[in-house]
């Protein structure tokens, strides 16, 4: 019981860490397009 808690415990932090990164892959990508719109504003 406690050898499953524990496995069960890193799956569910190893899929924090993917999660995280993902979700910070979707932000910088989605700053870049913002910084790119507003550069086109300018030119």
């Amino acid at each position: 019981m406690t050898e499953r808690s524990d496995t069960t415990n890193l799956q569910s932090s190893i899929f924090n860490i993917q999660f995280r990164l993902v979700r910070g892959k979707e932000y910088r990508s989605q700053h870049t397009a913002h910084d790119i719109w507003i550069g086109a504003q300018f030119i």
